[in-house]
């Protein structure tokens, strides 16, 4: 009997433990859970957290290199969210963790303000702890979850369903066609998915794996540069560094870690049927169509001068490339086609994207242009007198929206692009706009996404 006792209090240690985690040194960057909690990278100072039912709170502390830190006189509170009220658990050293014991936890997750001080060095960071396997998890969240923003001067003016507000500034959002979901980076943050409509935590994305980098240098959280949802909605790639990282959206989980062309990618987009990946990189006209599972590198193709923007056409048979200097070249994927340029912008292509068969792009000229891409006829041309640096289009390919340095949001028809509705509640550059289904969501340089239901 006490053998048995011994095994089941062994396996738990195992359980709790990461056996694959990587031996923690200098030189090498690890942002990997090490004891199945939730990890916050601090620039000197890692938190990992994990809650239990029986209400015991576990925060384990590591260097910038996650080498354990004594918690030998360093002090810590939780304070639980709940429909109580916060709840404040003090949090005491027992060899290198901080642990908390509060009354029983219900439900799936549980909400935490973690608080640290050591040596005079304080650290404060918003957690949503699982409870239960397979619950989600994440750190730098906010906790108070999508919240209804009050009217403002005007109360007959545009304004969000409700808005979830962030620790940094939002990166980028993506979404599946069916609004079901969308996934969320933001700066110096680990990516998080959230369920729709309801704008519920989901996922708290996978760190990537652990990789060397220079022993000067400093460990730090990197959010994609791009992202790109596959079109049934099940996964979405990252474009982080060199790595192209693909996630599946419901849980996070790192799927299959690509090597990409070889170089920091700049935009990525994934054809209709899954089967590819589109992606060009930094100071570059070079764009590879690469295999989704294999890496393989398909084809190039070369565009005239440096690449902004990539996209798929609704088939999978056209790839359109926007360039620095603006005019947007069209490429068979298939390789059997001469090129086609549309020379009509002759500044800087930042979104392009397609509704329906048609081609709509925009950038540092302020004008939203539509074309037939199969004839390269313009079919509108809608001067909007400011330069627009993101876009989204619809599903059903009859709306877009147009976001710009300002803050302000323009709701376009298609295909006359005529401006119908313009917001004017975001305060920050509007950082990233994609449509969730019948829903826009707008993410700005202000910390905030909006949750926007359009008439």
């Amino acid at each position: 009997m006490r053998t048995m006792a011994l095994l089941m209090l062994l396996a738990l240690v195992v359980a709790c433990d990461r056996s694959d985690a990587p031996t923690p040194r200098v030189g090498l960057q690890d942002h990997g859970a090490h004891h199945g909690g939730v990890v916050f990278n601090g620039p000197r100072l890692n938190l990992e957290a994990a809650a239990a039912p029986d209400g015991t709170i576990r925060v384990y502390l590591t260097d910038e290199w996650r080498r354990p830190v004594s918690s030998e006189g360093v002090r810590g509170t939780a304070t639980l969210t709940g429909p109580g009220g916060p709840q404040a658990i003090p949090l005491v050293a027992e060899g290198d963790t901080l642990v908390g014991h509060g009354p029983k936890l219900t439900g799936d997750t549980v909400g935490a303000d973690i608080a640290v001080d050591r040596n005079g060095e304080a650290i404060s960071m918003s957690f949503i702890l699982p409870l239960t396997k397979g619950a989600p998890g994440a750190a730098g969240v906010p906790l108070d979850g999508c919240v209804a923003p009050p009217p403002g001067d005007d109360p007959s003016a545009p304004h969000p369903r409700c808005v979830l507000r962030f620790l940094q500034a939002i990166h980028g959002i993506v979404a599946p066609r069916d609004g079901s979901a969308a996934v969320v980076s933001v700066l110096e943050s680990r990516t998080t998915s959230w369920q729709l409509p309801g704008v519920t935590l989901l996922a708290g994305f996978d760190a990537p794996p652990a990789e060397e980098i220079p022993v000067d240098s400093h460990p730090h959280v990197e959010e994609p540069t791009y992202m790109a949802m596959r079109a049934d909605g099940q996964e979405v790639v990252l474009a982080l560094g060199e790595h192209l990282l693909r996630h599946d959206v419901r849980t996070g989980r790192l799927v299959k870690e690509l090597a990409g062309p070889g170089k920091a990618a700049r935009s990525v987009a994934w054809s209709p049927d899954g089967k590819y990946l589109l992606v060009n990189v930094f100071a570059s006209g070079t764009v590879y169509l690469l295999d989704a599972d294999t890496n393989a590198t398909v084809r190039t193709f070369e565009a005239p001068g440096e690449t902004t923007m990539v996209a798929f056409s609704p088939d999978g048979t056209l790839a359109a490339v926007g360039t620095e200097a603006g005019p947007i070249t069209l490429f068979d994927v298939a390789g059997k086609q001469p090129p086609r340029t549309l020379s009509e912008p002759t500044n800087r292509t930042d979104a392009l994207g397609f509704a329906g068969n048609d081609l709509v792009a925009t950038g540092a000229e302020g004008i939203l242009r539509v074309w037939d891409p199969i004839t390269g006829t313009l079919k509108s041309s809608t001067s909007l007198g400011v330069p627009v640096v993101r876009l989204a289009v619809q599903a059903d390919g009859k709306r877009a929206a147009t976001g710009d340095r300002e803050g302000h949001i323009r709701i376009h028809s298609l295909p006359d692009g005529a401006v119908t509705e313009t917001i004017g509640w975001h305060k920050g550059f509007v950082r990233w706009i994609t449509f969730a289904g019948p829903v826009l969501l707008a993410g700005d340089a202000d910390r905030q996404l909006a949750v926007w239901d359009l008439p």
